[in-house]
């Protein structure tokens, strides 16, 4: 298959990879020669027929992946990769193809780990420069891993600061474990909104002279019909010559749903990429987030990045219930509009980590950021789950706010003490230094 196709040969490839059973929905074109073919209807002999099938073609089997009865089979032939799912939740075969070597994908094995005498699974929730940036978004979760180096998720805005933060951070806990330099064995990067992405781009600017990055994990739209983020393939454009500042970084730039990959002794499992949205037209640039269970210290911590209502109820119709059980679950887009109550139903985590300021900083109207989502209830694009994981929800006993500053989680952990911060005596705090006298907080 050429890595792009015309209308004729795009129909004449339909029915060749057509499987033994189920109906055919159709296909999109995600950008880059990958594409995505929908067939539902299947059911588990169907799916096992079609994967003997490929294999009868020719292509190399290269990787097996369960989430629950989920499946997903990697393959590889002569011209293209393809990647085979099973989801009998909704009765659906997905398969995605792609020019064979455009994407390496992440090994399943955990490696040999030899820890770091008195180690302990520990990460941070870092606050983010809210205040350089004038906006209250932004997330940053860093992982110290057994061998002392690192796993970061996101990194907040693409500020001066928010990198040298990041950076003086890294230094001294691998001082603390006799490391010179900073190790970040993987970095990974949600969704293509800045203050995910931004402050990779400085911290590679400034600091990849006194890192060392060994791997980079994302999976982005590219600019096409059905996913039409045109910055997708700038981002990527932009991006290579700043992971290039690094030597042999490996870049796993495709992970699909139902992809584990390990950093040391940290599991990864993808739950979901932008890809599961067809047939569905991706609205939101926060449903393109790929979210990731993170399996680390003997517990569950679940990162649904920015998701909205959309990704939320695919993910709930598609990912068995007890996949998105958890320990430690992180409120989907700063706590605004994002994942639904019924997602953090499934995932019952009594720890809630929550990425978002409490003093606003934007003008005119700076205000106290937790207190104010209270009024959006009736005017945000979709519900908000805020007040039941606050007040109602039985399952939660801890709410981290980012913005109440940096939070130590050693693992295993067990929520403690309050269930929320005093976030009006943090915001009353940062108002008397920042606001000028007689200025009026709202």
């Amino acid at each position: 298959m050429s890595a792009l196709l015309d209308q004729k040969n795009m129909a004449r490839f339909c029915e060749l990879l057509a499987p033994d059973g189920g109906n055919y929905v159709g296909y999109a074109h995600l950008g880059d020669g990958c594409y995505v073919w929908l067939w539902n209807g299947a059911d588990a002999d169907v799916f096992d027929r079609y994967v003997n099938e490929w294999k009868e073609k020719g292509f190399d089997f290269l990787g097996e992946y369960s989430l629950g009865d989920n499946r997903y089979i990697l393959l590889e032939g002569k011209e293209n990769t393809v990647y085979l799912s099973f989801v009998p939740s909704v009765s659906s075969i997905r398969t995605y193809s792609e020019p064979k070597g455009a994407s390496i994908f992440p090994e399943s094995v955990m490696p040999a780990v030899a820890p770091l005498e008195g180690y302990t699974p520990t990460f941070w929730q870092l606050p983010v420069d809210c205040k350089g940036s004038a906006a209250n978004g932004g997330m940053s979760y860093v992982f110290q891993l057994a061998d002392g180096s690192f796993f970061i998720i996101d990194g907040g805005y693409p500020t001066e600061l928010e990198a040298d933060n990041l950076y003086a951070f890294l230094k001294e806990k691998s001082d603390a474990v006799g490391i010179d330099a900073p190790v970040i064995s993987g970095w990974f990067i949600s969704h293509l909104h800045g203050d995910h992405y931004g402050c990779f781009m400085k911290f590679a600017e400034k600091y990849s002279d006194r890192s060392e990055l060994k791997a980079f994990y994302y999976n982005f739209p590219a600019n096409n019909e059905t996913f039409p983020f045109e910055h997708g393939k700038r981002f990527e454009e932009k991006l290579q010559p700043l992971i290039d500042k690094w030597d042999g970084v490996r870049i796993y730039r495709k992970l699909h749903t139902g992809m584990r990959f390990y950093v040391c002794d940290l599991q990864a499992d993808v739950l979901y990429t932008h890809e599961e949205l067809f047939p569905k037209r991706a609205v939101s640039q926060n449903d393109t987030s790929t979210v990731l269970r993170v399996t680390f210290g003997g517990q569950r911590i679940l990162f649904p990045m920015d998701i909205m209502q959309t990704a939320s109820r695919i993910i709930e119709a598609e990912i068995p219930a007890e996949e998105l059980k958890a320990d430690i679950v992180e409120f989907s887009h700063h706590g605004y509009e994002g994942a639904t109550k019924e997602f953090y139903d499934l995932a019952a985590a009594p720890t809630v980590l929550w990425p978002m300021n409490i003093y606003g900083w934007q003008r005119p109207d700076k205000s106290n950021v937790f207190e104010r989502w209270k009024a959006y209830e009736k005017t945000r694009l979709q519900p908000m789950p805020n007040a039941y994981i606050c007040n109602e929800a039985p399952y939660v006993k801890k709410i981290i706010v980012a913005g109440a500053g940096l939070a130590e989680l050693k693992l295993p952990y067990t929520p403690e003490g309050d269930k929320l911060p005093d976030y009006v005596a943090i915001h009353d705090a940062i108002a008397a230094v920042e606001e000028p006298d007689g200025a009026e907080v709202k």
